[in-house]
């Protein structure tokens, strides 16, 4: 008896103890948007132990606000008003929630919501985080804990801006012709409509030719129509959808336009757009602000692509073919378009490595 005694002694002091499961808050997890209201509930996890007080602030972020008066919250599941108290008080925009058992009716050891919190969203509300901080709970034998902050985020990400850029950089090079490429990031919105008003500086018109603009990667003419109209102020350029059809969100080159550079243009102006307009297609505006594009020179980018590349060289193979070569092309600055510029950009390109 005495060694069987021993052996289980033994075998209790070997055998590793049962961790203690602490109680602790949790927010369920829930969804919030712009003008919405819902209800949020506060879990309450603590197999192990009876909790008789929980005690926490309630964070909220610009746009959430809890619903005023006693309809912003109430007991739920786990409790009811007949075993407990709830209270909450708003102090520098943190409301403290306190529950505590009446007479000691404790929450017995189990997991589920005990507190639901009715919010309610601003039409401007786009996402931010909701915190549980300070949280105190209290056991049946009067030992208290302070379980770690709890956070969840809710909401939509931030919505991305619809807007047009400049696809390539125009180079101040006399008596050329470039092609200069719009381009539409949206994201977030679906387009219909896209008009602006390119401004060229002194030196830099639009080309004559038909070909002076056309449509580009996501856009075609089987589905859009494209005008550009020139006066002496600007180049107004309308890119429409007769039959509705969608520039989804992405991100490309919609519009090239062709431009002819003059004898007198210098490096330090710049291409611009302004008054520009997207249209959604249930007839919503997006007026994106105005962008430019400074004219900068870089020898041997002959496709103003903003890279020194073979495709540069093929683009000069292309203009020795012809009678008025475009001068971008003429690489050494000697006046004239021939093998010696291809030996130029090939030696950039080695500098380039």
């Amino acid at each position: 008896m005495k060694n069987f005694i021993l052996t289980t002694f033994a075998l209790a002091m070997l055998l590793p103890a049962t961790s203690r499961a602490e109680a602790s808050l949790t927010i369920e997890d829930f969804s919030i948007e712009a003008g919405q209201e819902k209800t949020m509930l506060i879990n309450l996890t603590n197999p192990d132990t009876e909790v008789t007080t929980v005690q926490w602030d309630l964070r909220l972020p610009d746009g959430l606000a809890m619903k005023a008066g006693e309809e912003g919250y109430d007991m739920a599941q786990r409790t009811s008003w007949r075993y407990q108290s709830l209270t909450a008080t708003t102090t520098d925009g943190i409301v403290r929630f306190t529950l505590s058992s009446n007479s000691n009716n404790a929450i017995s050891g189990t997991s589920g919501a005990i507190v639901k919190i009715t919010l309610r969203a601003a039409d401007t509300f786009t996402n931010g985080t909701i915190g549980l901080e300070n949280i105190l709970i209290t056991n049946s034998d009067g030992t208290t804990t302070h379980p770690a902050d709890c956070t969840i985020s809710v909401g939509t990400a931030p919505r991305a801006e619809s807007t047009l850029y400049f696809g390539t950089t125009p180079q101040p090079v006399p008596q050329s012709v470039q092609t200069l490429l719009i381009g539409l990031t949206n994201p977030d919105d679906d387009i219909t409509l896209v008009q602006f008003d390119l401004h060229l500086p002194q030196g830099v018109s639009l080309q004559s030719a038909d070909d002076a603009y056309d449509i580009e990667g996501r856009t075609s003419w089987r589905y859009h129509t494209l005008y550009a109209k020139a006066t002496e102020e600007r180049v107004r350029v309308l890119l429409a959808s007769p039959g509705n059809a969608l520039l989804s969100g992405t991100e490309g080159n919609i519009v090239s336009i062709r431009l002819v550079f003059g004898s007198d243009v210098s490096e330090g102006q710049a291409v611009s757009m302004d008054n520009i307009l997207l249209v959604t297609p249930d007839e919503k505006a997006i007026r994106p602000t105005a962008v430019a594009t400074p004219l900068v020179k870089a020898l041997g980018d002959v496709n103003c692509d903003g890279s020194i590349d073979v495709a540069d060289i093929s683009a000069i193979l292309t203009w020795m073919t012809i009678d008025e070569p475009n001068m971008i092309a003429d690489v050494n600055e000697d006046g004239k378009v021939d093998v010696a510029d291809i030996s130029t950009v090939l030696t950039f390109m080695t500098l380039g490595e």
